[in-house]
């Protein structure tokens, strides 16, 4: 990897490198045939697919149109085999629940009654407006989503901003890019099983060998610390709805998840490697400004605070949790752990926060990233 390529370039062909490498070496997954068709039919498919190729292939007209003929036999001879084998699948299926209901076994009745019935999905039910007039079409439908999520996740600033006075210049952070061990550290704590993001870079991918992995991501880590800005695509997210209880039709009662790029996931779980060294002093000095912050509630924190792994911030943490109880019990913001922004906070008003101790302008990068990654939250997709 150049030194002399920007960080989106490095970050591009790193993700190409990757999704090229595991489509050659894994390859697509493979789409499985249903369990009751038949070894005969698959031959048939099979021949169906040879005749296909053969219209393709020749090149005079007569050719075709005698390739075309066979090839529509050969298709009529495929639908037929499949209905023969759906009918006595069904017959062996409907056989099997008889018996299970003479013998009393309920479960093998209702499996088989299950296998029957096939799958069953719930029509997407028409949500409502503010007003609680239903939405029928499915333009307005997306239209309304986005409308509640950017009401929901993004908050009006305050009338009277908050005036925190500047910290010490002397405070004691490493400003230092990441090192080779903290990414490392990072990449293995990556959760494994999770969706991929919409880039198709899955952990599994990044954790196959992680030495090559750190080695792969230095560079780009060391720019984004350096130059303050992440890929583009670290930025964006998949946002999915997800039903709780309640009245289906009002968006209030869905929670959102969102889709995350797996490398982005990665510089997030850095930051929660490097956050003690700088926290640790940037909160010493907002306890001590205490009396100025009567809007805002911190809640979790202590129990953010405890969860560090880091004896910095361990050496701190009584002192902290006695003082951080005295804010109140509302729940607010997750400050120290970095990882999200509840909605009943203005996001402007955390970022003006660190603004004003003049933490990422003069100390970390780290904030300007917190800035551009959660407050461009996109709702490209709302399923």
């Amino acid at each position: 990897m150049k030194e002399e390529t920007t960080m989106e370039d490095n970050w591009k062909g790193i993700k190409e490198a990757l999704t090229s490498t595991c489509q050659e070496v894994l390859g697509l997954k493979k789409h499985h045939h249903k369990e009751w068709i038949s070894i005969e039919t698959l031959d048939k498919i099979k021949e169906r697919k040879n005749k296909k190729a053969a219209i393709n292939n020749n090149r005079t007209r007569a050719e075709k149109v005698q390739a075309q003929a066979e090839y529509t036999e050969a298709n009529k001879q495929v639908k037929r085999s499949i209905r023969a084998d759906k009918k006595k699948y069904v017959q062996e299926l409907a056989t099997t629940a008889e018996k299970a209901a003479r013998e009393g076994n309920m479960k093998q009745l209702h499996d088989t009654t299950k296998k029957l019935s096939g799958k069953y999905s719930k029509p997407e039910r028409p949500v409502k407006d503010k007003e609680g007039k239903p939405i029928t079409e499915i333009h307005q439908q997306r239209n309304r989503w986005v409308e509640y999520f950017e009401e929901l996740l993004n908050r009006l600033a305050p009338m009277n901003p908050l005036e925190i006075e500047a910290a010490h210049t002397d405070l004691p952070i490493d400003v230092n890019p990441p090192t080779t061990d903290e990414i490392r550290m990072a990449v293995r704590q990556i959760k494994s099983g999770k969706a991929a993001g919409f880039n198709n870079i899955t952990a599994e991918a990044l954790k196959s060998d992680i030495e090559a992995t750190t080695s792969i991501l230095h560079l780009p880590f060391k720019k984004i610390w350096e130059e303050e800005q992440v890929p583009m695509d670290w930025k964006e997210r998949h946002l999915v709805k997800i039903p709780k209880k309640g009245d289906a039709s009002k968006c209030e009662n869905y929670r959102g998840i969102t889709l995350l790029s797996i490398p982005g996931k990665a510089n997030r779980i850095f930051w929660k490697f490097s956050e003690p060294k700088v926290y640790v002093s940037v909160l010493r000095h907002i306890i001590n400004q205490i009396n100025k912050l009567s809007c805002v509630h911190f809640a979790q924190l202590a129990r953010a605070l405890s969860k560090l792994k880091c004896s910095q911030a361990s050496k701190f943490n009584q002192e902290l949790r006695t003082d951080i109880h005295l804010l109140g019990s509302s729940i607010a913001i997750r400050f120290l752990s970095g990882k999200e922004i509840l909605c009943s906070l203005d996001l402007i008003v955390a970022v003006r926060l660190l603004h004003d101790i003049h933490w990422a302008l003069s100390y970390n990068p780290g904030v300007i990233l917190f800035d551009s990654i959660y407050y461009n939250l996109t709702l490209n997709h709302v399923q």
